[in-house]
């Protein structure tokens, strides 16, 4: 293994070793594991509409920051146009608003 890369092993230990980690955690939850394109479209909106009540200070204010917003939270895993999907499906169940100027407004 070439230096500054991990295995899962690796992970779970130095996860063990930190005071937030549970013993009867399974490692494939770790989001860097996780296949995020087999997850439910349902369980995606509630992740994020999670995300987005836990830490409203930080929520993205614009169109585009969502969409990175989003992009990072599911690591990269999800194509723009499942990402794009994810938007619409949240506007059309009005958890956010995206006028005109794409400011994003958020009803979470």
């Amino acid at each position: 293994m070439q230096p500054g890369t991990f295995s899962r092993q690796d992970i779970a230990v130095s996860q063990e070793e930190s005071p937030g980690f549970s013993r009867g955690e399974d490692v494939n939850q770790i989001p860097l594991f996780v296949d995020h394109q087999k997850t439910p479209v349902t369980d995606k909106i509630a992740l994020l509409t999670e995300r987005f009540t836990k830490h409203a200070s930080n929520r993205p204010t614009k169109r585009d920051s969502l969409m990175t917003y989003i992009h990072s939270i599911f690591a990269k895993q999800l194509p723009d146009s499942e990402v794009q999907k994810l938007v619409r499906d949240m506007e059309q169940r009005k958890l956010i608003v995206i006028g005109a100027d794409n400011k994003v407004v958020y009803h979470v």
